[in-house]
């Protein structure tokens, strides 16, 4: 017998729901859209917008990208102000879709590099976000490494785990610096989720976690479940063909997963596969 147990916090969250709404209303007005690398980290959702007509430009062909007829919309990660003002030169408008959350911890760590701080931030250097934060904040360094500044900030990529990013500011704090100031700049939506996931890890026989295999707050959602329990990280219903399914399932997603592929899932294991 098999028991769905459906997380309460699913589907997009409101940042990435936001810049696709833009681009959609782009698109009813008749305008050519481009972006330049993934607008969210969902393969099913750039299918789709490519089919719609959007034009996707890999990151690496920016600086080398000429006169863009139509708009260019900055994705939901943001982008440096040198990226922005460039395509901004090259196109014919540049709409914003940089979610909010995003945009305030650019402006937190510009905010607090210019009162003298170190800026730590616990984040992936690679991640979209963290290369769009160095572009604001030029003398941020990234965990593990923490310089030999008295007086430093710790903030976080939005999408980051929490417990970790307690555990890296706990650290700081511990080597005898004259100030160190900890910010949480996580998202709450990426929090709730993380703890849902870790209640269900620990009340559930399987744990699958929905949602694309670039998004960091999807890894980060596997990566707590799997050392509690059996967890498969799946895109699509078709991932799971094969699978044993049985007993109690939770069933999380990342915060680019489209409810709809939620929902297929859900409603092929209730069925019996």
């Amino acid at each position: 017998m098999v028991e769905v147990r459906l997380g309460k916090h699913v589907g997009f969250c409101w940042g990435v729901q936001r810049v696709l709404d833009i681009v959609n209303g782009l698109l009813d007005d008749g305008e050519q859209v481009h972006v330049f690398g993934d607008l969210v980290h969902n393969t099913s959702v750039i299918e789709e917008l490519k089919v719609k007509g959007v034009a996707f430009h890999k990151e690496d062909e920016l600086w080398n990208a000429e006169k863009l007829e139509g708009v260019v919309v900055v994705r939901a990660h943001g982008m440096s102000p040198e990226e922005r003002h460039y395509l901004e030169e090259i196109s014919d408008r540049l709409v914003d879709g940089t979610c909010p959350i995003v945009s305030r911890l650019f402006k937190t760590g510009e905010a607090i590099e210019k009162e003298g701080y170190q800026i730590c931030v616990y984040g992936n250097p690679r991640h979209p976000e963290m290369r769009a934060f160095k572009g604001y904040v030029k003398s941020a360094v990234f965990y593990p490494e923490v310089g030999d500044a008295k007086k430093v900030a710790v903030l976080a990529q939005t999408t980051a785990d929490f417990s970790k990013f307690k555990e890296y500011a706990a650290s700081l704090i511990n080597t005898g610096r004259a100030e160190v100031r900890v910010i949480n700049t996580i998202c709450a939506e990426t929090i709730m989720r993380e703890m849902e996931v870790r209640k269900m890890a620990q009340e559930c026989d399987l744990v699958i976690v929905v949602g694309g295999k670039m998004s960091s707050n999807t890894r980060k959602l596997f990566e707590i479940a799997k050392d509690h329990v059996r967890t498969l990280w799946i895109e699509n219903e078709e991932e799971i063909k094969g699978e044993t399914i049985q007993g109690k399932i939770g069933i999380v997603s990342g915060t680019s997963t489209p409810i709809e592929v939620v929902r297929r899932i859900v409603d092929y294991i209730e069925r019996g596969g």
